[in-house]
This record gives structure tokens, sequence and C-alpha cells, in this order.
């Protein structure tokens, strides 16, 4: 016998409320009355289990024929009312696809900048891996999209402190990659003002498995522009380890960043031009 909708809908919400407090481990609070599409407000915790007095709001929508494929995706349809409503919403708004039939259960942030408009609605793509687990909790938990537009954004607000720091130093970066091993990148060595010194200045362990240098510096660090300073080939050395120093420095768009940060961050107002003719009162 067919479901109903209201029975459909509720399958939704309950796997949904499920991962959310059984898998990710955070709190899930259903709202009766439909707010003009927000289904449930989700409060993070920290790792201790605390809550933390961030939300998400979530439309959850339910049914397989929500899963319409569209490249490496789910092409989901929406109106405009609901996207005019969750792009001015004051929580971050998630999109939430399940589908009864096998489980799957697919996030999205809705942002406009994310979705394609027509006159008649709008569209967004939701990657086929963006799967409402506990991989995904760190974009959730950031309140992000997982695109590259949205991460890149997220490393440059995380990674402030970091930028100021290299803002004015001369800086050198080590990878060593075992050319013949599955992880093939496992620490970046970093080296102030001479890459030659016997021990690095900081060392972070990166696991990258199966990623290229390149691959690494683009994703982890966006704001820096870099060159090779030197490379040994595993020829010459050990047969297994290819060793890959850069030059690094922050990019236009690093520096333009830390500018703006700079301006938001001061509280003080512009000067008060002076009129023509206008002396100094000490001039009086």
């Amino acid at each position: 016998m067919p479901r109903s909708t209201e029975e459909t809908e509720r399958i939704g919400v309950n796997a949904v409320e499920g991962i959310f407090l059984n898998n990710i481990g955070w709190a899930f609070r259903e709202q009766r009355v439909s707010d003009y599409g927000i289904d449930a407000v989700v409060e993070i915790k920290d790792d201790q289990g605390k809550p933390t007095g961030r939300l998400l709001a979530l439309q959850i929508k339910t049914g397989a024929s929500y899963f319409r494929k569209s490249g490496a995706g789910y092409l989901f349809r929406g109106e405009t009312r609901h996207l005019d409503y969750w792009s001015g919403h004051c929580l971050p708004v998630f999109l939430i696809l399940h589908n009864p039939d096998d489980g799957m259960t697919l996030w999205q942030r809705i942002e406009r900048r994310s979705v394609s408009e027509t006159e008649s609605g709008w569209s967004i793509v939701i990657p086929a891996d963006n799967t409402l687990d506990v991989a995904n909790k760190g974009f959730l938990a950031l309140g992000i999209s997982s695109d590259p537009s949205a991460m890149k954004r997220s490393r440059f607000a995380a990674d402030q402190a970091e930028m100021e720091r290299f803002a004015n130093e001369e800086i050198y970066f080590r990878f060593d990659v075992w050319v013949n091993k599955t992880l093939k990148i496992r620490e970046l060595m970093i080296y102030f003002d001479d890459p030659d010194k016997s021990q690095a200045d900081e060392v972070i362990d990166i696991w990258a498995v199966g990623h290229d240098v390149w691959e690494v510096m683009n994703h982890f660090y966006p704001w820096l522009d870099y060159e090779v300073h030197e490379f040994t080939d595993a020829m010459e050395g050990s047969g297994e380890v290819e060793s890959h120093v850069f030059s690094v420095r922050l990019n236009d768009a690093a520096r333009a960043f830390l500018t703006l940060e700079a301006f938001y961050e001061d509280d003080s107002d512009p000067e008060v031009p002076k009129y023509p003719g206008e002396q100094d009162e000490e001039e009086c």
C-alpha cells in the first residue's frame, strides 16, 4: 500500500533525527509548526557533548522522486519564495534529502550564490558524496557548503592568524614524498629564514593519501603563492623519497583579506574633514 505524504515526511524526519542524535551526536529539535519550510533546528555540541548554542536550520525533503541525477550529484528545484526566506534567515539553512527506499540522506547549504535562478524558480545540485554522516560533520559545524568556493572562504577565515604570522617572514615549506607508498605525504616542515637548517622550525602532520604536493598546497594554503626553491629526485636519494622545497609568500587575495579584516576591526570614526576657511581652535 502506498504511503501517504504525511507518512513519507514522518519517515524522513525520523531518519534525519536519528542520524543527528545517534551518529553525529548533536541535539535535534523538530519544528512542529513548519515555519515556511524550516522543519527542524539542530544544536551543535562540542567534543565533550556540551551544547554550544550554535544552531542550524533544516529543510527536510523525503522521497525517491527528489533524487534526480545531474552529473555527479542530484538536482533539486525549489520555489523563489522559499529561497528568499532561507537566504535571509538568521541561521544557516541546510537542505536535507532522504530516500526512504535505500536510506540515502544528503545535505547542502542553501545560499543564493550557490543556486541557479530562473524566472520560474531555482535549482541546486547536491553532490552525491554530501552524505549526512560523521565524515561531513566538520562542514556542518562550520555552517558551510562543501563546494570549492565555500571551502576556500572558510579556509581564509580559519587561517587569519596564520596569515598574519606569515605576512612579513621569509618562509620555506618542505615536503618529503614517498613515491611508492599509498600514504605519499605525511608531514609538512616549515622553515623560517633558512631552508637548510638541520631541524625545521615547525612540523605539521598532513596525511595525504594518493595526493600530490600541489594538491595539498591548494587545499590547505589557498592564500599562499609558492615557487620551487629546491627539488631532489627520489633516484638521487634513497630511491623512495623525493623532496620538494617551496619558497612561499602571501598572495594578493590574502593581503587584501587582511586589509579588510583590519578595517572591520577598527572601530574609530573617519576624521572629520575641514571646510574651506575653517581654522583649528588653537589658531584662533
